[in-house]
Formats: structure tokens, C-alpha cells, sequence
């Protein structure tokens, strides 16, 4: 039977959920407010960026395989912390072709607003593992302004 009428195999479904996807995306290519500043479109390196919080510190962890300490550039200004860096691609000559490369190189920049108030003179960073730890110790205030909360 299928033999005599045109048939797909596709489905109605994975062509509409494309089509929601690509709303969403060009909706938030005109407010990057909504998407934390970053260009979600891009192929470009964009490391990923967890953010915690403990009593004493917040601890931000950017992983960032591939690189060095010095290729990092951290500030803090206002409660927030600006890391941007570049992952270099590799220049070593090698034989062959690549039959697939997904490997991301560029510079990015990622800015971070500090869930409460950080002492800006009181900041650790290492990169070790490939992960970028940056630890900002609360200043007193904030480590005071912690409220237990009954519920009834």
C-alpha cells in the first residue's frame, strides 16, 4: 500500500517543537537583559557558570577545559563579578583531517550579580581540573542579615 501513495516517515511533532524553538530564540536575540547578556545563538566558546551560596561565601565555578590561569580576567565592581577569557585554539600541526571538530575556541565574557554583598578585598581564585573556582567571602553585614523564617 505504501508502495503506490507518497508516504513520510516524519511526524508532525519534531517539525513543530523546531518551529517553538525558533520563536523563543528570535524573541530573546532582542533582550540579552533576558538571557543573562549572553549570545545563546552563537557557535562561539561560552563557558558554563554555576553560582552558590554557603553562610560565609558565595563560590562561582566556570568550567573552562583547555585553559590556563593566565588566559583569565577577573574584576568585581557593584557585586559583580566579571569573568572573560580566551580559549585558544591549538596550533600544533597535525596529520590528517578532522572528520569532526567540536571543539570551541574565542573570547567570551561572562558577568555575574553576587547574591548578596561580597567583600571586594577578600576574593580567591584558582583554576584547577579545568574549573575556575572564584570564592568572594560575604562582608559581616550580609552574613547577619540571614533570617530564620517560621512556617505556621
Amino acid at each position: 500500500m505504501f508502495d503506490l501513495i507518497p508516504f513520510r516517515k516524519r511526524t508532525l511533532f519534531p517539525t513543530m517543537w523546531g518551529r517553538t524553538d525558533d520563536v523563543f530564540e528570535r524573541f530573546f536575540e532582542d533582550f540579552p537583559v533576558l538571557r543573562g547578556g549572553v549570545d545563546l545563538s552563537s557557535d562561539a566558546f561560552l563557558p558554563s557558570v554555576d553560582v552558590s551560596e554557603t553562610e560565609k561565601d558565595v563560590v562561582v565555578r566556570v568550567e573552562a577545559p583547555g585553559m590556563e590561569a593566565k588566559n583569565f580576567d577577573l574584576s568585581l565592581k557593584d557585586n559583580v563579578l566579571c569573568i572573560s577569557g580566551e580559549k585558544k585554539e591549538e596550533t600544533e600541526k597535525t596529520e590528517g583531517r578532522y572528520h569532526t571538530r567540536e571543539s570551541r575556541y574565542g573570547s567570551f565574557r561572562r558577568n555575574v550579580c553576587m547574591p548578596g554583598e561580597v567583600d571586594e578585598t577578600n576574593v580567591d581564585a584558582a583554576y584547577e581540573g579545568g574549573v575556575l573556582k572564584v570564592t568572594l567571602h560575604k562582608t559581616e553585614e550580609a552574613k547577619e542579615h540571614v533570617k530564620k523564617i517560621e512556617v505556621h
